[in-house]
């Protein structure tokens, strides 16, 4: 995989324990066989501010946005005719692309539709270290119980960390009540244990979202539903949706408007893989692990 992403122009390299011993001497690196560093490209940005610039041009181009809630998407001769609003009328369309996020089924289901796709709550704790470490970059540690850790600076001195929920612990709901117990049962010695000078870290508070979990393999549904022709999805993503969006949004628009992927072959996540019993191998790193992650 490392030659696969050099291959292909990504900057990243490939440390030994010794070389993560030089390169960041703050890291723990028990345990740690090997590890990647991506040296350019890299970072993290604000999702909701990306989001509005994205409005924000969408609209420069003839876009119209409307704040309301879809209770019932119209079919005839199993095509979509049209979508009823919440506050009443209708907007008569051809198409229904379904971008609900962890509301996706729900959506899908106005249509006669079926996909495997559950809201999974995640929850971010927010801290403070003992000690500040300088150009920390965006940890990801996939050795804690089974799933990973994700570790990065927020703002002011504070870091977040997000982990996911055992299984067993992790029922599809909407509730968006952060879930403390991961920083007493879980975080806190985790991040103490990788990182010299979070052994005495301090929660200091946090949030909860959700992730749209594509209970299947994980992956983005992209394409045509086969119940209904003109209903479309872009789905599933499973935390990845921020970093896929534009991509997978291009994909959809190619395939409406022209009929075919165009910029990149996006066909492997289809539908049909899920009727054929397909799954795709590259498991999101924070999640339990279902099948050998090989991408």
């Amino acid at each position: 995989p490392h030659r696969d992403q050099l291959a292909h122009g990504a900057e990243v390299e490939l440390l030994d324990e010794r070389a993560l011993d030089e390169r960041f001497p703050w890291l723990n690196a028990d345990g740690i066989g090997a590890a990647t560093f991506g040296t350019g490209g890299e970072g993290w940005f604000d999702p909701a501010a990306a989001l509005r610039k994205v409005q924000e041009e969408a609209t420069a181009l003839g876009a119209r946005f409307v704040a309301d809630e879809v209770v019932a998407i119209r079919t005839s001769d199993d095509r979509v005719r049209s979508v009823e609003l919440r506050t009443g009328g209708s907007i008569e369309c051809g198409h229904v692309v379904d971008a609900a996020g962890p509301a996706a089924a729900a959506v899908a289901g106005l249509a006669g539709a079926t996909i495997p796709v559950e809201p999974r709550k995640r929850t971010v704790s927010l801290f403070r270290p003992g000690t500040e470490i300088e150009d920390f970059p965006n940890l990801v540690d996939p050795t804690v119980e089974g799933r990973g850790l994700y570790v990065r600076p927020y703002r002011d001195g504070l870091y977040m960390a997000v982990i996911a929920p055992r299984p067993e612990r992790d029922p599809a709901t909407f509730d968006q009540e952060p879930d403390t117990y991961l920083w007493d049962e879980i975080v806190r010695a985790a991040v103490g244990r990788r990182v010299r000078g979070f052994e005495d870290a301090e929660l200091v508070g946090g949030w909860a979202g959700h992730y749209e979990m594509n209970t299947f393999d994980q992956n983005a549904i992209l394409g045509p539903h086969p119940a209904v022709d003109g209903f479309w999805l872009a789905c599933g993503f499973s935390g990845h949706g921020v970093m896929h969006a534009p991509a997978a949004g291009r994909g959809i628009a190619e395939l409406i408007t022209r009929g075919a992927y165009e910029a990149l072959d996006l066909s492997p996540f289809s539908y049909d893989r899920i009727e054929r019993g397909h799954a795709l191998d590259d498991v999101q790193p924070s999640e339990a692990r279902v099948q050998r992650a090989g991408v």
